[in-house]
């Protein structure tokens, strides 16, 4: 399986759950988790997304597991909404033919990953900045 083929096929489980075509999520589920709440499961992770189109929407991980016999794929979406960011996993896993979910998370961020992973000085503590100067000057007493 590959990371484009991998995409388009976690963006139609997000296109499923945003139309609440819970019948066709269930089919694909695995036997392991899919239990009597996962019906209510898949309603509360529909009901985290707008009734907006997406600004935008960007693979931000995506990981590739091959073994004799099988594959999995743990594909990771960020959803840019007028009202709202959400972050959305889907793993997959294949064995021959057959394709099947063993994991999907829908969860709201605050922003974008990457500005809240950005680097940034301002807002740091005192101690954060001690902590960096020490830092500088064992790096230039090393140098």
């Amino acid at each position: 399986m590959d990371s484009p083929g991998a995409e388009s096929i976690a963006r139609g489980y997000v296109d499923l759950l945003r139309q609440e075509k819970f019948d066709q999520i269930e089919h694909d589920l695995a036997p392991r988790i899919a239990d009597s709440n996962v019906r209510d499961a898949l309603a509360e992770m529909a009901a985290l997304f707008p009734d907006e189109i997406p600004e935008s929407g960007k693979v931000v991980g995506a990981h590739i597991f091959r073994a004799q016999g099988y594959s999995t794929v743990n594909i990771t979406l960020e959803y840019k909404f007028p009202s709202k960011w959400l972050l959305v996993n889907a793993v997959t896993q294949k064995k021959g033919d057959a394709s099947t979910v063993v994991g999907f998370h829908v969860n709201p961020i605050s922003d974008s990953l990457e500005n809240l992973n950005n680097f940034t000085l301002v807002g740091k503590s005192p101690a954060q900045y001690l902590i960096m100067a020490f830092g500088l000057c064992f790096f230039l007493f090393t140098f």
